[in-house]
């Protein structure tokens, strides 16, 4: 059932800007991929066929792979992907479980904001001092830094919409007022 009030309407379009932000989240967790798997290719090759390895390309996948893990973990929780332990809230009658639903994301919400504070703060002092991982060639650290306060920045934004879906989907469909209705009648 789709709302029309202008709760509604806004909500839908943070949906559409969230939609967009991780697939552009994805993209370039994709794209890191892609690049760390080409170039360990190619330091392979050139390791054993030439005896010429690429410079830092352990290290550099060291600063691509948190933009692998972090980025598209906002996307994961959008299509309802992440890892659940429902044992215990499947017991539970509709209204515990939605309200359940709620407290998890609002305690998301709260650590990964807490992760997303500390993560830019540290990304912004590794800029700040232009923090070097020294490898073969200097590598800025702060390109891997970012990873984490982008990552959780996201994925704190994804547990407000998800908040505001839940409590929009149990207003418009009355979750749990009609399952005690029934229990009643049946005497559960």
């Amino acid at each position: 059932m789709e709302s029309s009030s202008p709760r509604g309407g806004a909500l839908r379009l943070v949906q559409a800007v969230m939609a967009r932000l991780n697939d552009l989240a994805v993209t370039i967790s994709s794209a890191a991929l892609v690049i760390m798997a080409f170039m360990i290719t190619a330091d392979v090759i050139l390791r054993f066929l030439f005896n010429a390895p690429l410079p830092a390309s352990v290290e550099i996948s060291q600063l691509l792979q948190p933009y692998v893990v972090l980025l598209p973990m906002a996307y994961t929780l959008a299509v309802g992907q992440h890892v659940r332990v429902t044992i215990v809230t499947n017991l539970l009658p509709p209204a515990a479980r939605g309200a359940c639903e709620i407290l998890t994301y609002v305690l998301d919400f709260i650590l990964f904001s807490i992760v997303a504070y500390y993560g830019w703060t540290e990304f912004a002092h590794s800029l700040a001092i232009r923090e070097v991982m020294f490898a073969a060639i200097e590598l800025p650290w702060w390109v891997g830094k970012f990873a984490l306060p982008a990552g959780m920045i996201v994925l704190t934004i994804q547990c407000l919409v998800q908040i505001s879906l839940t409590v929009q989907r149990i207003c418009d469909t009355g979750f749990g007022a009609v399952d005690l209705k029934a229990q009643a009648r049946e005497g559960v």
